[in-house]
C-alpha cells in the first residue's frame, strides 16, 4: 500500500494528489487530445509555416507589387505564379486601397486567375483564391462560377477542412 502511495505521488500527473478520483479526472484531460496538441506543439509543422511565408517576396509598395506582376505575366503565368502572388495579396491586404483594385494589372490578374484555374492541381490554390475573392470583395460572377465548378469537378482532390474553408468564403 505505501509503494502504491509513493508510486502515485512520485508520478508526472499526479502533483501530489491524494484523492484518486481527482487524479482520475486529471488523467482524463491528459488524456483528451486537444489538450496534448495544444501542450506539444509541433515545431515542425510551425518553422515549415514561418519558412513559407519567409519566401514571400517582400514589396515596399503596390505599384512595386504590380511591376513584378507585369513581368510575370510576360513570362507566363501558371499556377507556381498565381500562388505566390495570392500570397502576396493576402498578406498584404490593408495596404491595398479602392483605386488599386480599378488598376488594369490587378484586372488582368482577375482574367489570368480565372484562365488558369482549371489547371489548378493543389487544393490550396483554390482555397486561396476563394479567399481571395471574397477578401477583395470581387463580384465577378462568372469567377465565381468558375470557382465551384471547378470545385465540384475535382472534388477528390478537396480534404474535408478545405471544403469548410472553400464554403465559408462562398457564404460571405
Amino acid at each position: 500500500m505505501e509503494k502504491e502511495v509513493k508510486e502515485r505521488t512520485e508520478r508526472k500527473l499526479n502533483w501530489n494528489i491524494k484523492n484518486r478520483w481527482e487524479q482520475r479526472a486529471l488523467d482524463d484531460v491528459m488524456l483528451n487530445l486537444d489538450v496534448r496538441n495544444s501542450r506539444f506543439r509541433d515545431f515542425a509543422r510551425l518553422s515549415q509555416q514561418q519558412q513559407a511565408f519567409s519566401n514571400i517576396q517582400e514589396f515596399n509598395s503596390i505599384d512595386e507589387l504590380y511591376f513584378f506582376m507585369d513581368n510575370m505575366f510576360t513570362d507566363g503565368f501558371d499556377e507556381h505564379h498565381i500562388s505566390i502572388a495570392l500570397d502576396v495579396f493576402l498578406r498584404d491586404v490593408v495596404l491595398f486601397e479602392e483605386k488599386d483594385l480599378n488598376n488594369p494589372t490587378f484586372q488582368q490578374f482577375l482574367r489570368e486567375v480565372g484562365r488558369n484555374m482549371v489547371t489548378f492541381e493543389d487544393e490550396k490554390n483554390y482555397v486561396k483564391v476563394a479567399q481571395f475573392l471574397d477578401w477583395f470583395c470581387v463580384n465577378d460572377k462568372i469567377l465565381w462560377i468558375n470557382l465551384e465548378q471547378f470545385m465540384l469537378r475535382k472534388e477528390r482532390i478537396f480534404s474535408a477542412d478545405s471544403y469548410i474553408k472553400l464554403l465559408s468564403h462562398f457564404s460571405n
